[in-house]
């Protein structure tokens, strides 16, 4: 696996390019499609928030990203280069920490150093849980921490391999709000500091405003991309960030076309790939859908 960009891709790393991206997959000898000719650029550096009702295919298009889910047409570029199966080129946080409960906080955070052979990953891994605010933690268990610490040790973790492409699925969707807004603005801090490329799954229109550079507003029935919105809010943001009027113009009109998309139609009950309402419906997902399952892969998600 090659982990370091070339000095030929250094002028893309971290770009995203999305091109004609279809996913489908059977289910009950039905086809459903996850998503629907879906094209989408990410700036090296930028903060995309991925925002729509459930079953809109926004999993499935980070998966996509990441190369857990392959697509059925179309193309998934990170970095320049074809996205075929995970790889350190991204990290990965879920709405569950998928943490390993029989390694403490610094042994998960530490992992994917090791995994690529990095010779200080211990130092790393310490570093990166002072990042978060948890370097008085690094014994802990995941059992002994809270919720939001152990979304920290998550986020922690995903960053520890110094991905390019930072890719986040409703990580703080579980947590009590006073919870939320403080991990919201710990992630904006680091990621001010290191600029990686940011795609960030959310039902919440106050917090894809409030985290990102733009919205891209999803659909369904098709599942593709309806509309796309620049936020252009001064950073850094803080807690009075959502009290400037155009906070507050952004919020109506992105809230607005949400709200007439879901009561114009019923939502799907289940139409993400990789979401299946039960284990006899997640099996039967057909394997041609995702990618071949690799050491990496176990890594980005445990569980």
């Amino acid at each position: 696996m090659n982990s370091a960009p070339s000095q030929v891709d250094a002028a893309v790393q971290g770009a995203i390019d999305v091109s004609g991206l279809s996913v489908r997959y059977s289910r009950r000898e039905r086809v459903h499609t996850a998503l629907d000719d879906v094209n989408l650029s990410i700036a090296p550096g930028e903060f995309v928030a991925l925002l729509g009702p459930s079953g809109c295919g926004k999993t499935t298009l980070l998966h996509a990203m990441a190369g857990i889910v392959a697509p059925s047409n179309g193309s998934v570029l990170v970095g320049g280069e074809p996205v075929k199966e995970p790889t350190a080129q991204t990290g990965i946080v879920f709405q569950q920490h998928s943490l390993f409960p029989w390694m403490t906080a610094l042994e998960n955070v530490a992992f994917g150093p090791r995994r690529l052979g990095r010779t200080d990953a211990a130092g790393i891994a310490r570093r990166g849980l002072a990042s978060v605010g948890l370097g008085d933690f690094a014994d802990a268990y995941p059992a002994q921490l809270s919720g939001g610490m152990r979304q920290r040790v998550g986020l922690a973790r995903a960053l520890a391999i110094d991905p390019p492409v930072l890719l986040m699925d409703e990580p703080f969707g579980a947590l009590d709000a006073m919870t939320r807004e403080a991990m919201q603005e710990l992630l904006l801090a680091i990621w001010g500091q290191r600029k990686n490329t940011v795609v960030f799954v959310t039902h919440d229109v106050e917090e894809a405003i409030f985290l990102s550079d733009r919205i891209v507003l999803m659909d369904t029935a098709p599942s593709r991309v309806r509309a796309e919105f620049a936020v252009d809010l001064p950073r850094p943001r803080f807690f009075e960030t959502r009290q400037d009027p155009r906070f507050h113009e952004l919020r109506t009109t992105i809230g607005r076309l949400v709200r007439e998309k879901t009561e114009r139609e019923p939502l799907p009950s289940n139409i993400e790939a990789g979401r299946a309402s039960s284990p006899q419906a997640a099996a039967e997902i057909p394997a041609p859908t995702r990618s071949r399952s690799s050491g990496w892969a176990l890594f980005t998600r445990h569980g």
